[in-house]
């Protein structure tokens, strides 16, 4: 997932999340919340990621290194989005109360 591949290849270069960041002028809390899958990089950000981690933006969205190495702006601006309505999904899933945490108040 791309939420990996940034954590794993930042940490393969000995980066901070500050330090990406400061590469992708972005703040450091964005960095975190694209690791944590809370939130997705937009098309512009996935290409600042790519050049500052040293890879193909086809490389963090899973795809072959020897892939199309300029990838059509509106597929990634596509994929970003549905990266994008899958975080608000899973977001929203953890608003959700938990079994385990939901009673019933019992009145007499």
């Amino acid at each position: 997932m791309l939420k990996d591949e940034i954590k794993r290849l930042r940490q393969e270069r000995g980066m901070s999340q500050g330090e990406l960041a400061e590469q992708v002028h972005v703040v450091r809390q964005t960095v975190s919340k694209w690791e944590r899958g809370t939130s997705v990089p937009d098309a512009d950000n996935l290409r600042a990621l790519a050049e500052a981690l040293e890879v193909t933006p086809n490389e963090l969205l899973g795809k072959s290194p020897d892939a199309d190495p300029t990838p059509d702006p509106q597929e990634l601006a596509l994929r970003a989005s549905l990266l994008e309505a899958r975080a608000a999904q899973n977001d929203h899933l953890r608003c959700l109360p938990s079994p385990a945490r939901s009673h019933t108040v019992q009145r007499r």
